[in-house]
């Protein structure tokens, strides 16, 4: 689980550093949270262009189409969130590129109790988050996907 819980998390972009290289990760995780963000996006190690993974999770964009995202549209994207094992859905609030911080992601409704995640109020992420709903109990499982354990 997250430190800071469910909140939207604030990522850089690592230009240098890639996921899958020697020590690559704990090299930019340590860097990226001694400048303060939460979580580093990696990109491909061929082109240094399009998105590949954030080190903990999966990287989602909401465009149309499913092709390779080039980093500088992340700034034009409808919405973007994280999919990771231990928390399903993790919305990303803010996306720092080249010392440029893009906070116009549309993706939490920051209340009053910060943010948390039951205040999402965009599409896809919303509807990933009625699937969590039925895992944790919340919703009915009409799919019957779902076995209560003793």
């Amino acid at each position: 689980m997250y430190k800071d819980g469910l909140k939207s998390i604030n990522m850089v972009v690592e230009n240098d550093i890639h996921r899958a290289t020697l020590r690559g990760i704990m090299k930019a995780q340590a860097k990226a949270k001694a400048n303060g963000f939460s979580d580093v996006l990696y990109l491909d190690s061929i082109h240094n262009r399009y998105l590949e993974e954030v080190s903990t999770a999966n990287i989602f964009v909401v465009k149309v189409g499913e092709r390779l995202v080039p980093v500088e549209e992340l700034f034009d994207a409808d919405e973007v969130f994280c999919c990771v094992n231990d928390v399903f859905v993790l919305p990303v609030g803010n996306i720092t590129l080249n010392g440029k911080r893009n906070e116009q992601l549309r993706t939490i409704n920051h209340g009053a109790n910060g943010g948390l995640w039951r205040e999402w109020i965009c599409g896809i992420s919303t509807a990933l988050l009625s699937t969590c709903n039925i895992q944790m109990g919340l919703i009915e499982d009409k799919m019957g996907w779902t076995t209560l354990l003793n």
